[in-house]
């Protein structure tokens, strides 16, 4: 079932708009029953570590900041989906899993993300009558940033199988699913989408190239061309099936700046909060005190929770990557950074990309630091 909810994250908006619920919400709390109830029966012992107590800790000055929020009925709107995306995130990082479980998981994730791109690349719709592309599924739109995202996913994985492959079929295989991945990102016109997969395609040629085979001079001479062939396939296609508006959006590194107004909004957010620092205005208080989301989910936290809140949050996810860059968990990283970047660009605090990544990256480090072993290069 776990498996199952990853699978369909990234097609969640369209189905909601059949079930006319939260369906992913209400198949989290199943598994998490689920879970808790086999941990009972079998007297499992749940682990919770750093990552948890900071995010609980979080969680505890978010509610709390309730009292002093602007607006209560604000501050409703984003009690239930907090309260519920952080402790389906401190269970399920609390249990252990199996080398099987987690691959399954990865492998889940990566096939909604392709998912998402078949359907961008061969089935997309214009957004909001421009030039962007997205998903239109049982009459629902997706949004382009949070679709970006979730392609992010097929783009790394894609290019970490093309690497760990030893079949040249298999090798071909997903570099067609890389290319494919490419385009379907340039049609959503994303640019947050298109940093993210730059530094995380980064993590992985460094991490495979430079680190894992020790500047071994055939390896990373291997890998060094399949890149660089990778990547001029990718441009010859971008400019051949992509709207040039498209291109001069991402490429257009002076206008990123300028998107959505997002320095405004960030600037705005930075000048009222010297005036509450310490604490700051209360949970929701941003979206009610300027009918604007912030656009960053970080500043937005600091905003409404304060230096400390900020902290104690940063301090989350500092626990998270420390232990990642340390266990020199390529993947992993990979993984975090599909999340953690576009948050930087989107309010994502109940996105599903971002809680996704967090989770997978945590259930990860957990596999290796339970198991007290090396790191297995052959997986993940």
């Amino acid at each position: 079932m776990l498996a199952m909810y990853f699978g369909l994250s990234a097609i969640e908006f369209a189905l909601n708009n059949v079930t006319g619920a939260s369906s992913l919400k209400y198949l989290g709390a199943a598994i998490l029953v689920l879970i808790l109830a086999s941990a009972y029966k079998n007297n499992e012992q749940i682990l919770i570590g750093m990552p948890q107590i900071f995010l609980l800790f979080w969680l505890f000055l978010a509610l709390v900041s309730v009292f002093w929020t602007p607006s209560i009925d604000t501050a409703k709107i984003y009690i239930n989906s907090y309260i519920n995306i952080i402790m389906f995130y401190v269970v399920i990082t609390a249990v252990k899993f199996t080398r099987s479980d987690i691959s399954l998981f990865i492998n889940s994730m990566f096939i909604g993300s392709f998912v998402s791109v078949i359907l961008v690349v061969f089935f997309a719709q214009p957004y909001d009558g421009g030039e962007r592309f997205v998903i239109a599924l049982f009459g629902a739109n997706s949004e382009p940033n949070n679709l970006a995202a979730f392609i992010v996913i097929s783009t790394t994985y894609s290019l970490w199988r093309i690497f760990k492959s030893k079949s040249l079929v298999l090798k071909l295989m997903f570099v067609t699913v890389f290319l494919l991945s490419f385009i379907a990102l340039f049609k959503t016109g994303s640019r947050a989408g298109f940093i993210t997969a730059v530094l995380a395609s980064t993590v992985i040629f460094v991490g495979k190239a430079f680190i894992e085979n020790r500047l071994k001079f055939k390896k990373v001479g291997e890998i060094t061309l399949i890149s660089l062939t990778t990547l001029l396939a990718s441009f010859f296609l971008l400019n051949r099936f992509v709207n040039p508006y498209l291109l001069d959006r991402i490429f257009g590194f002076d206008t990123y700046d300028s998107g959505s107004n997002r320095t405004i909004l960030w600037k705005y957010g930075f000048e009222l909060l010297k005036e509450n620092p310490i604490f700051g205005y209360g949970l929701g208080s941003y979206l009610a005190m300027t009918s604007k989301v912030m656009h960053n989910t970080y500043f937005t936290v600091f905003f409404e929770q304060g230096i400390i809140g900020g902290i104690v949050f940063l301090g989350f996810i500092l626990s998270i990557l420390y232990t990642v860059i340390k266990k020199r968990l390529f993947l992993a990283l990979a993984i975090l950074i599909s999340g953690l970047v576009p948050a930087f660009f989107i309010d994502s605090m109940n996105k599903r990309f971002l809680w996704n990544a967090l989770i997978i990256s945590s259930i990860i480090v957990n596999y290796h630091l339970m198991k007290k072993i090396k790191k297995d290069n052959s997986f993940f």
